[in-house]
């Protein structure tokens, strides 16, 4: 996986970089993770954000700066690192190119988002002007030599909306899978002012990377209305595409949803798109900001919620969704789980980006304060589509005791028993996918100080004034 660090100062305030990071053991949903490279831009300078936006296919990685200045002030670029060992989890990284637009300039914002798949990858410039001040494009580029890891890459295509306007922000959030590209417009304004779109475009020719792309269909909400921001975060995999509109009222004003939307006939390029589905929290609340980030990968979709409070205010939250009827694309999604940080805290923003391949769901804190103020943080979740159990053999937190039953069901709770002169304050109630949260066990004061001669509560000595 990879993980931005916009705001590291390494090559100066704010120049950034981004970590990777592969499993200890390949293909074990239980192993552990190990940092194995650090990137930064081979020019990088303060102000650049490197590291903004970043996507991984196999052994290449993207890396958006989008306030770079090679074409003017924040004009942006965007970096390709390759593996210098094809599928060797623990090899080093390399810079094999810096892309740029053919037409940049001066606050275009190229690299605000940054996807790729195979030997083809989009790039938003969300504040390029062709279609009016502010109104966005999407560069595509392809590699020169197919699957050559080494080679370069070469722009083939620059993306605007048809119907592009003023302030669109068209390429602020970009996905792409095989032939399709889908782009979010969050400005866009055809059901009310910032009421927002998406737009699909495929190859004319599939396979070909050299090919042209053709704009397919241009998606709203059914019941979008101004303001919802919907396309703020959109991706695509295979015949579905999930668009976050996050701050859509349908729970309290910016509560949020995700629509999902599927290709009317499956993998017919040049079909239209209908939509299926529109996802919400099964608690959202006012302020929530669910579908400020989204990810799908089959039959299953994470979306973070990046302002939930359920850890303290705008610690953040993500939800997962999956088909009812695996591979099949009329059917309905259900609510599968919620995840929080099992050390969440206030301001955290956890949610604030999020990723799935496969079992394995990764959820950035971008605000997370563990070493220090607003470092950041990433979380790694495993996950089956038949929830695991839990070990409930692990005691709770001063605490000894526990009487749950053995194992704990996915989503089950139970309360320790906890040693004497501790009360339960937390259920062990965190058996989400095979993860148990332990509870916690607080010293009772009033418990009394005669039993057995003991009394378990320490007093801390205070200053007398």
């Amino acid at each position: 996986m990879v993980i931005g660090a916009y705001g590291d100062d390494d090559k100066g305030s704010d120049s950034g970089l981004a970590y990777v990071f592969t499993r200890n053991t390949a293909g074990d949903l239980a192993s552990g993770w190990t940092q194995v490279a650090k990137l930064t831009a081979s020019d990088g300078a303060a102000g650049d954000q490197f590291g903004q936006s970043v996507s991984i296919d196999g052994d290449t990685v993207v890396i958006g700066a989008w306030r770079d200045d090679d074409k003017g002030s924040e004009s942006g670029s965007a970096y390709v690192f390759t593996r210098v060992t094809a599928g060797d989890l623990a090899s080093d990284w390399t810079q094999v190119a810096k892309l740029t637009a053919s037409d940049g300039a001066g606050y275009n914002y190229f690299g605000i988002s940054v996807s790729i798949d195979g030997d083809t990858m989009v790039i938003g410039a969300n504040y390029d002007d062709d279609n009016g001040i502010e109104s966005g494009s999407a560069y595509v580029f392809t590699r020169n030599t197919a699957g050559d890891l080494a080679s370069g890459w070469t722009q083939v295509a620059k993306l605007t909306a048809s119907d592009g306007a003023h302030y669109d922000n068209f390429g602020y959030s970009v996905s792409i899978d095989g032939d399709t590209v889908v782009i979010g417009a969050r400005y866009d304004d055809d059901k009310g002012s910032n009421s927002g779109s998406a737009y699909v475009f495929t190859r004319n020719t599939a396979g070909d990377l050299a090919s042209g792309w053709t704009q397919v269909a241009k998606l709203t909400s059914s019941d979008g209305a101004a303001n919802d921001r919907f396309g703020r975060s959109v991706s695509i995999d295979g015949d579905t595409v999930v668009i976050g509109a996050y701050a859509d009222d349908d729970d309290g004003t910016d509560s949020g949803s995700a629509y999902v939307f599927t290709r009317d006939t499956a993998g017919d390029l040049a079909s239209g798109w209908t939509q299926v589905a529109k996802l919400t929290a099964d608690d959202g609340a006012a302020g929530d900001n669910f579908g400020w980030s989204v990810s799908i990968d089959g039959d299953t979709v994470v979306i973070g919620s990046q302002r939930d409070a359920d850890n303290g205010i705008e610690s953040g939250s993500a939800y997962v969704f999956t088909r009812d009827t695996a591979g099949d694309l009329a059917s309905s999604w259900t609510q599968f789980a919620k995840l929080t940080a099992y050390d969440g805290a206030g301001y955290d923003y956890f949610g604030w980006s999020v990723s799935i391949d496969g079992d394995t769901m990764v959820i950035g804190a971008y605000r997370d304060s563990h070493i220090a103020n607003d470092v950041g943080s990433a979380y790694v979740f495993e996950f089956a589509l038949t929830p695991g159990s839990c070990s409930v053999s692990a005691p709770p937190r001063n605490g000894n005791g526990n009487d749950c039953v053995f194992p704990l069901a996915h989503g089950e709770a139970c309360t320790p028993v906890c040693d004497h002169g501790f009360t339960a304050v937390t259920a062990s109630a965190g058996c989400v996918n095979g993860n148990l949260f332990p509870g916690e066990c607080r010293c009772s004061r009033g418990y009394p100080r005669s039993y057995h001669g003991n009394w378990p509560c320490s007093i801390e000595k205070r200053m007398e004034l």
